[in-house]
Formats: structure tokens, sequence, C-alpha cells
């Protein structure tokens, strides 16, 4: 037995119930890191690394985990992606199938593109969009085209508030998308709501994220806020 591998495995799941809070991710995928990194290869540190995704956790767990790791994981992986492909396959095979895919996406695997998309719609409704839509971002930081197909189909399904959120995350993150992705989703969200939805939800939420009160402008923010007074010039209220 190749004790190595096993070590880093063993170690983070003894301590997995003795850890909770924000930090919690941070603290597991440390340790079980740097014990890989002693004992073991590339392999092991990559098992170690992604082993907190194994379990069957909550989602807003995960997307502090997919915050706050995946950069490390897609730059182990860049090492050598056949073998991390292999790897977080065989890792992920009795859990969750949209995190792997997430994360083999993250990592440059791009015949899993199709696979998280179709996770991705199998999992409206009782997923936790917002969540999701974390996921989905810190995977487009990697891998922007991809990311971009992502974010276009994690939008589409869904609801009206997580699709707020997911406008407001990337007109203030510019490192996502571009202002063309703000525009189709803008147009998306207003062709999908209904005069109530927009008046009640969605016309305020815009109203703050357009405005400049915190004084810091940008080209997205101002992008979305003549997107905004067109739509309002066109379309008179509760049409």
């Amino acid at each position: 037995m190749d004790h190595s591998t096993l070590q880093p495995q063993v170690s983070g799941r003894q301590i997995f119930g003795s850890l909770a809070g924000p930090g919690f991710f941070n603290s597991i995928s440390s340790l079980s890191s740097s014990i890989a990194l002693r004992f073991g290869g590339f392999t092991a540190t990559l098992e170690a690394m992604i082993d907190p995704l194994t379990r069957p956790i909550p989602q807003r767990l995960v997307a502090d985990f997919f915050t706050h790791k995946l950069p490390e994981i897609a730059e182990l992986a860049a090492k050598n992606p056949a073998a991390a492909h292999r790897i977080i396959s065989a890792q992920m095979e009795s859990s969750s199938g949209m995190w792997g895919e997430l994360v083999l996406v993250a990592c440059g695997d791009g015949s899993a593109l199709a696979r998280a998309l179709d996770c991705i719609e199998s999992s409206a409704g009782p997923s936790d969009s917002r969540s999701l839509a974390d996921c989905v971002f810190a995977v487009a930081r990697q891998r922007p085209l991809e990311g971009r197909h992502l974010l276009r189909h994690a939008f589409a399904h869904a609801d009206i508030y997580s699709q707020i959120y997911m406008l407001r995350k990337l007109v203030l993150d510019e490192s996502v998308g571009s202002m063309r992705l703000v525009g189709d989703l803008f147009l998306k969200m207003m062709e999908g709501s209904n005069a109530v939805e927009r008046e009640e939800s969605i016309y305020p939420a815009l109203r703050s994220i357009v405005s400049d009160d915190d004084g810091l402008r940008s080209p997205r923010r101002g992008f979305l806020d003549a997107l905004f007074r067109g739509w309002l010039s066109e379309c008179p209220s509760g049409r």
C-alpha cells in the first residue's frame, strides 16, 4: 500500500468533524496539502487538495472552497494535466458529479464542459443558485471561455433573485466575463421576467448596482446604467 497517498486523506478525514466556520476549508486543505507535500508527490497532493469536495456538504461551503482553493488546484493540475484529469475523475467518482466536472473544467479538461452544463441544468430548483454562481465565477477566473458558457447556463436556470446576484457580481468583478456578457444577461433577465418582478425586485436592484454612492465608477457599471435607462425609455412602467 502506498502510505504516502493514504496519509493525507486519513488525516483530512479525522479532523473533518472538529473544524468549523469560514476557515474550515483553508484549514483542512492547508493541513492535508502540507502533509501530502511532505510525504507524497503529485498524486497525493492533488488528492488531498480536492478531498473536502468528496463529502456531502452544503453548497455554501463548496462555494467557499471553490473561491479560495480552486486557483491552487488549477495551478498544480497545470503541471501534468492528463494525470490531473484522471486523478480528479477517480477521486470525485462517488461524490456530486457537478463539483467534479466544474473542477475538471477549471483544470483545462474540455470534455467536462458539456457534462458540467448538464449538471447545472439538472440541479436547477433545489440547489442553492447563489452558491452555484460563486462556484461558476471561480471556474470562469481560471477558464474565461468555458466560464462564459457556464455563466450563461447557470443564469438561464436561476431564479430572479439569483440572476440579480449574478449580474451584480459580473458588474463589480471585471476579472470575469465582459461587457457583452453583462448586456446579454441583462436582456435575458428583463425578457424572462414579468412587470411585477421588474417593478418590485429588478428595478430597485439595478438602481442599487448602477449607483455611484460608493464613489466607484467602472465601464461595466456605466454600461449597465445606459442599458437600464434605455430599457426604461422603451418599456413604460407596467409593461
